[in-house]
């Protein structure tokens, strides 16, 4: 994982990118949303994210904060991958940062959360 090294991560605590998770019902309150929108915006222009999705969601990694997504968003992403749908999309309008590993087009017309934030930036 030498990536890790250039990771724009590795200059912050690393406490920032693992707030409480689903497991312990938190991830609603507004000091959690505050920590994964600051763990966002560090991932955000990061020169190894593409790396850092790949390997958190080839590993399963399922808590914090990875290439500024978050569990549940990886899952999807896992699911979408397994159902095939980096082959079935073809030149479909993509959500930017799914492509970052596979194009999934935008849910129902919309972006997903980390597009959206990166959008509003």
């Amino acid at each position: 994982m030498r990536w890790q090294t250039r990771g724009t991560c590795r200059n912050h605590d690393p406490e920032l990118f693992f707030p409480p998770d689903d497991s312990q019902g938190l991830d609603d309150a507004p000091a959690v949303q505050q920590q994964v929108a600051a763990a966002r915006r560090v991932c955000r222009f990061c020169p190894v994210q593409r790396e850092c999705l790949v390997w958190a969601l080839d590993s399963g990694e399922d808590h914090g904060v990875w290439a500024a997504t978050i569990p549940g968003e990886r899952r999807l992403m896992r699911r979408l991958r397994l159902a095939g749908a980096a082959a079935s999309f073809g030149d479909a309008t993509s959500c930017p940062a799914c492509s970052l590993l596979f194009p999934i087009p935008a849910v129902d017309g919309e972006l997903c959360p980390a597009c959206v934030e990166r959008r509003a930036a």
